[in-house]
């Protein structure tokens, strides 16, 4: 019975329906509502590298970040909270990624700096930059990327990851040459979900000898080595995380240099998400500074957007540098 007296639900099936699937989309490492660009089959991007839209961007700062709560553990690939995410990002490269100029809507080279996807949609090869190191000194191949992936879609037993569903039509990943690596499909899926799925910012590539010598478990494991432009250098359980590009082992093996603009070398540096405890607050933090992963993302890689400017700003005091780009992108 409808009594036009009673206030009516802030909520109904549709609206909840449609909520539930935002989430579920969310833990897998989609954007729902995000319309991507055409992506062609074949790209050649050996030439690419992402870098800051204007022509004399500002470099050097300092960026806090404050998350809700400290990371439940080291595993990024494990992980579905974006406590996670948020904090380790800017350790790692994926091996491509959304655009971060057009809110994600396209996708663009990474570790991978072009692609070929056969015409019937069932084998995806990627060819990786030469030269990339991690941080500890061992250069990127092939087996790092298929080790990876080996583990985010079919986990070894005792490891959970979320998104391995995504995955799910892989049913081969062959290391071809040193730096080419093949993705084989029992049946095609609509490319646009594919590269998606590969772009999830949560599918860092991380280096098959740590996955080995972790027993492919890298849930304790509190410095991974990664190939993105930050190390891990302090880590304060319940309090804080310091992440430095300014030690001289990192800088020169940062494979994209030129978008790296916050805290180069030579300069007093780094990322510092506050971890804070729901139940104490956030101590040395502002509103402003909970900002998504996005903001760590952009800060290490891109230019400067008066948007996030502004924001990571207030929260450090000082001046950070950030990609233009939306929450959405990467999440």
């Amino acid at each position: 019975m409808n009594d036009p007296r009673l206030p009516r639900s802030w909520w109904t099936r549709r609206g909840f329906l449609k909520g539930s699937a935002a989430v579920a989309a969310g833990a897998y490492g989609l954007s729902p509502g995000r319309v991507l660009a055409d992506i062609p089959n074949q790209f050649d991007g050996s030439k690419f590298q992402l870098a800051a839209p204007e022509p004399n961007p500002k470099r050097g700062g300092v960026l806090k970040y404050g998350i809700t709560m400290r990371p439940p553990h080291f595993d990024v690939h494990q992980s579905g909270t974006i406590n996670s995410l948020g904090a380790q990002g800017c350790m790692f490269d994926n091996l491509i990624r959304h655009d971060p100029r057009d809110s994600g809507k396209t996708i663009i080279p990474d570790l991978a700096h072009s692609w070929d996807i056969a015409k019937d949609g069932k084998t995806y090869t990627f060819f990786l930059r030469k030269g990339v190191e991690f941080h500890d000194g061992a250069e990127l191949t092939a087996d790092d990327v298929k080790a990876t992936f080996d583990r985010i879609s079919k986990p070894p037993q005792g490891i959970s990851i979320p998104r391995s569903i995504l995955f799910k039509t892989v049913s081969e990943i062959n290391a071809r040459d040193k730096y080419t690596v093949e993705f084989k499909l029992s049946e095609p899926r609509a490319a646009s979900f594919m590269m998606a799925a590969f772009a999830s910012g949560w599918n860092v590539i991380v280096r098959k000898k740590t996955l080995e010598d972790n027993n492919y478990n890298l849930r304790k494991v509190q410095n991974i080595p990664g190939t993105g432009p930050f190390r891990s250098v302090k880590y304060v359980e319940n309090e804080s995380w310091l992440m430095d590009s300014t030690l001289p082992s990192i800088v020169p093996c940062f494979w994209n240099g030129n978008a790296s603009n916050l805290s180069r070398a030579g300069s007093p540096t780094a990322i510092w998400p506050i971890i804070c405890e729901a139940s104490t607050g956030c101590s040395g933090a502002t509103t402003a500074s909970i900002i998504p992963r996005m903001a760590i993302r952009c800060a290490s890689r891109g230019a400067s957007s008066a948007r996030w400017r502004r924001i990571a700003g207030r929260a450090s005091g000082r001046s950070s540098i950030c990609s233009n780009a939306s929450h959405s992108q990467s999440l």
